[in-house]
């Protein structure tokens, strides 16, 4: 089952409110990309690019996703937008 940190729910809130600010439905249409490919790594937990530091990266452009892979499932520790640089990770 796919867990998410504090810090990735902010992440995608931010996402969320900031798209909402000129349009709700695409707001709700983006978050739903970035949730259902989250979903796809319950059957492709290695899915991606390692990053070597325990982390993995998938896109979905354009939002990028880092996740680990753990015993319980994948765990997605950030998401953001492709054209924000915010290194390997973030928590």
């Amino acid at each position: 089952m796919v867990e998410f940190s504090n810090g990735a729910l902010e992440n995608l809130k931010q996402i969320r409110e900031y798209i909402a600010q000129e349009s709700p439905e695409r707001a709700y249409e983006q978050a739903s990309i970035i949730i259902e490919a989250c979903r796809l790594l319950d059957s492709v937990p290695k899915m991606g690019r390692s990053l070597g530091d325990g982390t993995r990266k998938i896109a979905t452009r354009p939002w990028i996703i880092i996740y680990e892979v753990k015993d319980s499932g994948p765990y997605i520790v950030g998401i953001w937008h492709g054209s924000q640089d915010r290194g390997a990770k973030r928590r």
